[in-house]
């Protein structure tokens, strides 16, 4: 039976590792053109290449969707003229759908232990308006209502953990303002 360098199978997943993640930082189409050229560590047990084929799926995959997300946001993204404002922080609505959570792939992301990773979406259909309640433990909230889905109108208060966001058309006003 042959033995294995451990240390040099360690070096090798982690050079293989490195260029994974490397061919992913011009995108997912990148990567699919630059696979033939990552080299997988020789001496590989089945176990270490079944992890490296796990890691390497989810890490695929969860790169693949992000980008899909911000790409489809990109060919639907409209321009609303709709924010949230929190404490004069403004989170523009500039997408057909927005995602409010705690998750770090999420649009909108406030780091408050009552808010869920994928707490609520925002979306807009034929000028409408609306949020959802993503199954979120503490509830999602409009004027004080706790709501699993509802139509949203200028100047509605939308709680959020513990953050109450005012939904915002832009004013005439402060648009020639910033001009």
């Amino acid at each position: 039976m042959n033995s294995i360098d451990t240390e040099k199978l360690i070096y090798d997943i982690k050079v293989w590792w490195e260029q994974v993640s490397e061919s992913f930082k011009n995108g997912f189409s990148s990567f699919k053109e630059s696979i033939g050229d990552i080299m997988f560590p020789e001496n590989l047990t089945i176990a270490a290449a079944l992890i490296l084929m796990v890691m390497t799926t989810v890490f695929i995959f969860s790169k693949a969707i992000k980008e899909n997300i911000t790409e489809r946001k990109k060919i639907n993204g409209i321009n609303h003229q709709m924010f949230l404002i929190d404490d004069e922080v403004y989170y523009p609505l500039n997408a057909d759908e927005i995602i409010i959570g705690r998750h770090s792939a999420v649009d909108i992301r406030f780091s408050d232990m009552y808010v869920s990773r994928y707490h609520a979406i925002i979306n807009v259909c034929n000028g409408t308006w609306s949020i959802t309640d993503l199954n979120s433990s503490y509830g999602t909230f409009v004027n004080g209502q706790r709501i699993a889905h509802k139509r949203i109108y200028d100047n509605d208060e939308i709680q959020i953990g513990n953050r109450i966001l005012v939904f915002k058309e832009k004013s005439k006003r402060k648009e020639s303002d910033n001009e």
